[in-house]
C-alpha cells in the first residue's frame, strides 16, 4: 500500500478519535444518527453521551426501538447525575409500580439545575395523586420556569390539599407563563392563551376583559384559541363582528379534522347557532339540533346549552337545564356565567308558567352570586296564588333543612342504622 495512502487513512482515524460528544450531540440535532451514534459510542462512559444513546433507543432514532437498552443507558447516565437523563427517566418511572424512585430522581434533577424536572414532578402530584399542596410546591420550586408558572396557576384555580383556590394569583401566573416561553413547548402556549383567555371573557380572578380575551386567541393561533376566537367573532364580543367569518373558520376546523379538547363545545354550540339561524350556512334545523347533541357538558359545554337554548339561539329552549346545566361548591372560572345562566333558565320557565321551576331555579342562580335573581324571585313569588307561594317557601325551608342536616353527617348515621 502507497505510503500516502496510509497517511491518508492515519489522518481519518484520528480526525474521528477527535471528535468529542458535543459533535455527537450536533450530529444527532442535524439526524445524522449513525455518525452520532458512533461518536456516542466511542465515549460510552460520558454521562451525555449515555444519555443521548437512551434517546436514540427509547425514540427508534438511527437504531431499532429499544426501550430496555434504553433504560440502561438511562440508568448509566442517571447515576453519573446527568439532569437530564435523571429527569427524563424519572418522568419514566413515574408511571411503574413503584414511582419513588421516579420522585426520588427528579427531585434530584430539579436540585441540579433543571427545572423541567419539578414540573414533570408537580404535574404527577397534581393529576395522578391529587395532591395540591405537594404539586404546588413542586412548581414554585421551578420557579420562573414556563411549565411551573402555568403549574402552578391550575393548582391555585382548583385548589385541593392544604391549597385554597386563588383565582387572582392563577390569573397572574397564566401571564408570567406567557412571558417565560420554552421554545421547546411552543404548542402549550396555545393552551395557556386559552385558558387565559377564558379568564378575561368570564371575569375570574380579576375584572372581564374581552378585548384581551381576544388579543390572546389572535396572538397565539391554533385549532383551539382559533375556535373560541370565532366565537367571539360571532358575538361580536372584544372584537367587531364577523359572523360569516367566524362560521366559515368552524367549517375549516371541523373538515380538517383538528383535535379539540378545551374549545369543542365553542366549536358545536356555533355551529348550532349558524344552522338554526342559516348565518354562514343554508337554515337547517335537523343539523342545529345534531350540533347540539354533540356539546359534551364539559368546560363551556356545561352551559352553552342552556344558555343559548333559553335564548333562542339554538334547539331546545330551557327544558334542557338539568341535562346539561350544572354547578358546584367552589367557585371556578364558569361560576359567574352559570349563575347568569340559571336565571335565564328560570326566566324562561317563568314564560312558560312554571312558576314553582322558576323559583327554584332563580334559588340557584342567587346561591352561585347573582343579585338579579334575588329581585326575580320576589316577582315570581307575587305571580303565585298565596296557596302555591306558602307551598314553594315550605318546600325550600325542608330543603334548607336536609341540606343542613346533610352537612352535620346526621343523615348519613341515620341511613348506616340497621
Amino acid at each position: 500500500m502507497p505510503n500516502w495512502m496510509l497517511l491518508v487513512i492515519a489522518v481519518t482515524m484520528l480526525a474521528g478519535c477527535g471528535q468529542d460528544v458535543t459533535d455527537g450531540i450536533k450530529a444527532y440535532k442535524a439526524e445524522d444518527f449513525a455518525n452520532a451514534k458512533r461518536i456516542f459510542e466511542g465515549h460510552s462512559t460520558n454521562g451525555d453521551a449515555q444519555l443521548y444513546l437512551a434517546r436514540m433507543y427509547r425514540y427508534g432514532e438511527g437504531v431499532s426501538k429499544d426501550l430496555k437498552t434504553a433504560d440502561v443507558w438511562y440508568q448509566k447516565s442517571a447515576g453519573q447525575s446527568q439532569p437530564e437523563a435523571m429527569r427524563e427517566y424519572g418522568a419514566e418511572l413515574l408511571d411503574s409500580p413503584d414511582p419513588s424512585k421516579g420522585v426520588r430522581l427528579l427531585d434530584e434533577a430539579g436540585q441540579a439545575g433543571d427545572p423541567r424536572a419539578y414540573a414533570d414532578l408537580g404535574f404527577h402530584y397534581l393529576y395522578k395523586d391529587r395532591t395540591g399542596k405537594l404539586a404546588l410546591d413542586a412548581f414554585q420550586k421551578g420557579g420562573n420556569y414556563f411549565q411551573a408558572l402555568y403549574g402552578t396557576a391550575q393548582v391555585l384555580e382548583m385548589g385541593g390539599t392544604a391549597v385554597s383556590q386563588d383565582p387572582k394569583a392563577a390569573r397572574a401566573k397564566m401571564e408570567a407563563a406567557l412571558a417565560n416561553p420554552d421554545p421547546e413547548l411552543s404548542g402549550m402556549l396555545e393552551s395557556v392563551a386559552f385558558n387565559l383567555a377564558e379568564y378575561y371573557m368570564y371575569g375570574f380572578g380579576g375584572p372581564t376583559d374581552s378585548a384581551r380575551a381576544f388579543d390572546l386567541v389572535s396572538k397565539y393561533p391554533g385549532p383551539e384559541t382559533r375556535t373560541l376566537a370565532a366565537w367571539m367573532q360571532f358575538l361580536g364580543m372584544g372584537t367587531p363582528k364577523k359572523e360569516q367569518e367566524a362560521v366559515a373558520e368552524w367549517k375549516r376546523i371541523e373538515s380538517g379534522h383538528e383535535r379539540l379538547i378545551y374549545s369543542e363545545p365553542y366549536l358545536w354550540a356555533g355551529l348550532s347557532m349558524a344552522y338554526f339561524s342559516g348565518i354562514g350556512v343554508e337554515k337547517d334545523a335537523v343539523k342545529a339540533e345534531l350540533y347540539r347533541q354533540r356539546i359534551l357538558p364539559v368546560f363551556a359545554g356545561s352551559f352553552l346549552p342552556a344558555l343559548l337554548g333559553t335564548q333562542g339561539l339554538i334547539p331546545g329552549g330551557c327544558e334542557l337545564r338539568r341535562l346539561t346545566l350544572s354547578h358546584g361548591e367552589k367557585p371556578d372560572r364558569y361560576r359567574a356565567v352559570l349563575a347568569m345562566t340559571w336565571l335565564e333558565v328560570a326566566k324562561c320557565e317563568n314564560k312558560k308558567g312554571d312558576l314553582s321551576g322558576a323559583f327554584q331555579s332563580a334559588r340557584v342562580a342567587a346561591d352561585l352570586g347573582n343579585v338579579d335573581a334575588r329581585i326575580f324571585r320576589v316577582s315570581v313569588l307575587a305571580q303565585m296564588t298565596p296557596g302555591d307561594a306558602k307551598h314553594a317557601l315550605m318546600f325550600e325551608s325542608v330543603i334548607d333543612g336536609l341540606t343542613a342536616l346533610s352537612q352535620t353527617g346526621v343523615l348519613d348515621k341515620a341511613e348506616r342504622k340497621p
